[in-house]
């Protein structure tokens, strides 16, 4: 039997930095390197992730 899923439309809001057209790919994804890097990372301690991180390859 058929089934019928509703998608939802995954629209960025058109104020968001990501939300146009790019000339190449590369601009593209520059573009997205510099927002995931100044937004999402932006408080993200290095430190911190490096050092839970060698602990755990020593416990293995």
């Amino acid at each position: 039997m058929a089934v019928i899923v509703k998608k939802t439309d995954r629209k960025l809001p058109p104020n968001h930095p990501l939300s146009r057209k790019f000339d190449t790919v590369e601009e593209a994804a520059q573009a997205k390197t510099d927002y995931v890097w100044n937004t999402v990372l932006k408080d993200f301690d290095w430190n911190a992730f490096m050092a839970k991180k060698g602990n755990q390859v020593s416990q293995k």
